[in-house]
């Protein structure tokens, strides 16, 4: 608990649109956190650590907005559930144009629809989160090992979570089953000592360049990602990978890799088919040569818990825990004026991904809606069986909340129309 609870605010520039709300307040004696909708993970963590507080896990990256955070059901690594599950109050402003309303998640029905709102609905304005006292992380690694251990490690790390004294929020960097670690992060009660020098500035820009085409992707891209993925098991006092005792906040959310532009495909797989999953892409996914691509990025690996409160559209509602699997491309889209046709061989390899996985190999896959997944894969009823019933209840919602429709995206129309013609993207299926 902080030395001393105190309520402190801050106003970070200008309040003059909802985008631009910068003001935040950190309650120590509640033990809350709450921002406006502008707010972003950076302009707070700094202030949240000096109090002795933090979130009880972090997305990646530090440039996210915390409401932008929950509404994609951004998660962090381990034995915690997403940061939706820490909102313990948020304020709505229904595109209806009645005004706003305070709701609670557990209260308010209806707050299990705004939690994860899908780009609906109306907009939020402002959030509230539950906070725990700042922790470090005792962090050390095992190398190169087989796809039977790292599937049992995972089932291991999702057996033992909410177990008394059981903190982990460890993850998995896998090049090949020649080439992986499996990184623990515990929470420990002892001062940091050690600091890391973030990878994804220096070197992702180097894998960028030999990620454009076919061949490179093969003959030097993955060549350089394997010698990279060497650097970076390499343990140094101050280096890419310092063992020892990190600081939580600084720590999670700081891997920097929203720093080169790239388009990430997110899958969420049952604990159990991890060394399955494993074995077939070194076997069979990787290269697709009919895609014209060959993945060159390691892959990350996270187990990601079951939600704690009702959030509808949440993939991590129901039937138990899920390894997260993150397929990063660098494929330059900007300053080309056909960024799809560009993007056009990832987008073949997420299709035949899923193919494999959900067609052929009957995996009960799910994905993060805020990131990419192939278009012919959006609103599919085999990504979406365990969501009908929450799709309805959503659709009650917006009906409510934006009788008009007038706020909407492209995701939300598609999404909508193959979940009422129960479309199916298995070949056979169509």
């Amino acid at each position: 608990m902080p030395a001393s609870c105190r309520l402190e605010q801050c106003t970070l520039g200008a309040r003059l649109w909802l985008r631009n709300g910068k003001s935040f307040v950190i309650d120590s004696c509640r033990r809350t956190l709450t921002v406006e909708a502008g707010v972003r993970f950076k302009e707070v963590l700094p202030t949240l650590q000096s109090k002795g507080l933090a979130l009880s896990n972090y997305g990646a990256i530090m440039e996210q907005t915390f409401v932008g955070a929950v509404m994609t059901s951004t998660h962090g690594s381990g034995q915690t559930p997403s940061l939706a599950n820490m909102v313990s109050e948020l304020k709505v402003l229904p595109a209806s144009g009645r005004g706003p309303k305070v709701l609670k998640p557990g209260r308010d029905v209806e707050a299990a629809g705004w939690l994860n709102a899908l780009g609906g609905l109306g907009f939020v304005v402002k959030m509230q989160f539950d906070l725990v006292d700042d922790y470090n992380l005792d962090v050390t690694q095992s190398r190169d090992l087989s796809r039977e251990e790292i599937g049992g490690l995972m089932l291991h790390q999702v057996a033992r979570a909410g177990q008394a004294g059981s903190k982990s929020f460890s993850w998995i960097i896998y090049s090949s089953e020649k080439s992986n670690v499996f990184e623990r992060r515990v929470k420990i009660d002892a001062p940091a000592t050690a600091r890391d020098l973030p990878f994804a500035p220096i070197f992702d820009p180097l894998l960028q360049l030999f990620s454009q085409s076919y061949t490179p992707q093969k003959f030097l891209g993955y060549p350089l990602a394997n010698f990279v993925h060497q650097l970076l098991r390499t343990p140094s006092p101050i280096g890419f990978w310092a063992p020892g005792v990190h600081d939580g906040t600084s720590y999670l959310p700081n891997t920097h890799h929203d720093e080169n532009p790239h388009v990430e495909m997110e899958l969420l797989i049952p604990p159990e088919d991890l060394s399955t999953l494993l074995q077939v892409f070194d076997d069979k996914l990787r290269d697709c040569k009919e895609c014209g691509y060959f993945h060159v990025y390691f892959l990350v690996i996270r187990s990601i818990m079951l939600d704690e409160k009702p959030i509808w559209m949440s993939p991590f509602q129901k039937s138990g825990p899920r390894i997260s699997v993150s397929f990063f491309t660098y494929l330059k889209l900007d300053g080309t004026s056909m960024p799809e046709e560009k993007l056009s061989p990832f987008t073949k390899f997420c299709g035949h991904v899923l193919t494999e996985l959900v067609c052929n190999l009957n995996m009960r896959v799910r994905y993060h809606r805020g990131k990419y997944i192939a278009p012919a894969w959006v609103g599919a009823l085999e990504l979406e069986e365990d969501f009908k019933d929450s799709w309805k209840k959503y659709l009650m919602l917006q009906a409510a909340e934006d009788p008009r429709r007038r706020v909407h995206s492209q995701y939300l129309q598609l999404y909508g129309e193959r979940m009422a013609s129960k479309y199916r993207a298995c070949p056979q299926a169509k």
